[in-house]
């Protein structure tokens, strides 16, 4: 470099530009003082806050594993109250800090609503899978056999744990959760309300995707966080295709692809109430989608003599998720396109309807409230794929 010394060499150079960052947000946050307390009331000499700011540390810059962190990654940072860790302070850390997590994040997260003056109205609510790169899953049904085979959300079976989050509609994170990889996206509600209450949310409305939706976890819900907003099933529930779908109404335009309107079902405790959504640009997306696949379902069923459903390509049409929906078969065992399920079709294109038992939320509120919570799927991606790469595990 210009103005250096000639004889000068460059022996070794180490990042610390963004350590330096993560270590500040580190003390900021509370973090660090907790888990020193942690260890002070333990009685631990071994440095095991170190060991966890390292790992948390590698995750937003570099992932690794905990050997990489150790063996490699370490020497390329500068962050020397790390240099007496050994391999073994990295698990015996993680242990630490499964002990003492509901604890951990409870704190974080009164110290991060403090920090930033959080205004926790809404809480989103969502679940997606870790797969596990082994063959075989945990045996029994203990607490911990969690590496349970089932299907993941992009798709395929395998070994895998489910993970939930909650978080807030800045996309701050209010508590984690794992479960058993076989475990449904309804099952879960009940563990995430016992171990939400307590907790000085304010006025919260746990808002979730239609995987929630039962009968059950609205009642586990309405005991928890008192208020929500959850998607339903439109073409499942015959009290929404029969009513909610039919009823007739103006939509209030709330945005240019999104309107919206109330409709309450019932009298009395059976009184329940709903809000319609509509986006027309979605709708005529779907419209134009759908009319590809029947054309196409037309042209192929024309090009064969025999429309017998046993044949190779009418089977392989009947089971496809593409096509099968807008198919059926004739008491002669023919295949013919079902014109009774394309009109079904298009009662929904573009709409999807909420759930609330909050009479206070205004309709353009929950509207937009549900929107917002494409904000959890970020939150995932950067978990899974985009920055944190917890997936797939190779333990």
């Amino acid at each position: 470099a210009t103005g250096l010394p000639k004889d000068l060499r460059l022996i070794r150079t180490l990042g610390l530009g963004t350590t330096l960052v993560i270590e500040a947000l580190w003390e900021r946050l509370g973090i660090g003082p907790m888990f020193r307390h942690i260890c002070n009331t333990g009685n631990y000499r071994v440095p095991y806050e170190r060991a966890l700011l390292a790992m948390v540390a590698n995750r937003l810059c570099e992932p690794e594993s905990k050997l990489g962190v150790w063996d490699r990654w370490l020497e390329k940072v500068y962050l020397p109250s790390c240099d007496s860790l050994k391999l073994e302070h990295m698990y015996e850390a993680m242990d630490l800090l499964y002990e003492h997590a509901e604890e951990v994040e409870k704190q974080i997260f009164n110290q991060t609503a403090n920090l930033f003056n959080l205004h926790v109205d809404l809480i989103f609510y969502d679940t997606t899978t870790a797969s596990f790169s082994i063959d075989e899953e945990d045996e029994g049904d203990s607490e911990d056999a969690f590496r349970k085979f089932g299907y993941a959300k992009e798709g395929g079976w395998g070994p895998q744990v489910v993970v939930a989050l909650a978080v807030t509609r800045e996309g701050f994170p209010v508590r984690s959760w794992v479960f058993p990889g076989n475990t449904t996206d309804v099952n879960t509600v009940a563990k995430v309300r016992s171990d939400l209450r307590g907790w000085k949310l304010g006025r919260a409305i746990f808002v979730a995707d239609s995987g929630m939706n039962s009968e059950q976890n609205r009642l586990e819900l309405s005991r928890a966080c008192g208020k929500y907003l959850l998607a339903t099933r439109m073409a499942s529930v015959n009290e929404i295709k029969g009513e909610v779908l039919s009823r007739r109404g103006r939509y209030a335009v709330i945005k240019e692809n999104l309107h919206a309107k109330e409709v309450i079902v019932g009298d009395g405790e059976r009184r329940r109430r709903y809000i319609l959504c509509y986006n027309p640009k979605e709708a005529e997306r779907q419209k134009k989608h759908r009319e590809r696949i029947v054309a196409f379902l037309k042209k192929e069923l024309e090009s064969h003599r025999s429309r017998k459903a046993t044949a190779q390509w009418a089977i392989d049409l009947l089971a496809s998720q593409r096509y099968k929906r807008y198919l059926t078969m004739t008491k002669s065992n023919h295949i013919r396109i079902d014109r009774k399920s394309i009109r079904e079709a298009k009662r929904y294109d573009g709409k999807w309807v909420l759930e609330t038992n909050d009479d206070t939320i205004r309709v353009e509120d929950a509207a937009c409230g549900y929107k917002s919570l494409m904000i959890i799927e970020r939150c995932f991606r950067s978990l899974k794929r985009t920055q944190i790469k917890m997936t797939p595990m190779f333990h």
